[in-house]
């Protein structure tokens, strides 16, 4: 049998998630201004601190229900998550008997 390789891109390029909210976030946000929900999200990530941060919007309601703590847009994933390649950087790795990688001996090329 010949030899197997596993062909990877990098790790940039889209990330989509998509995840449930809370309804009361939804309707507040709805036919907003879309940069406004952006800066929103982004002083969120402060956590406790959140309201310290520029973009915050202090009536804005809770994204998720008061039990759940949030980190991050891309945690948000509990329906889907998916992430591609922006295939700018290619690797590969020959595979050993157990289909295990060692990225020691990763291979760099160009995509074509």
């Amino acid at each position: 049998m010949g030899k197997k390789y596993y062909i990877r891109g990098s790790n940039y390029g889209g990330e989509m998630t998509i995840g449930t909210i809370t309804p009361e976030f939804v309707n507040y946000w709805q036919g907003r201004d879309e940069d406004e929900l952006i800066e929103h999200l982004q002083a969120l990530e402060a956590g406790e601190e959140a309201g310290d941060e520029e973009g915050f919007d202090p009536d804005s309601p809770s994204i998720l229900p008061e039990d759940e703590w949030y980190n991050s847009w891309y945690e948000i994933d509990d329906i889907h998550h998916q992430t591609a390649s922006n295939g700018t950087e290619l690797m590969a790795f020959e595979l050993d008997d157990d289909n295990e990688i060692d990225w020691d001996k990763r291979i760099d090329f160009d995509p074509h």
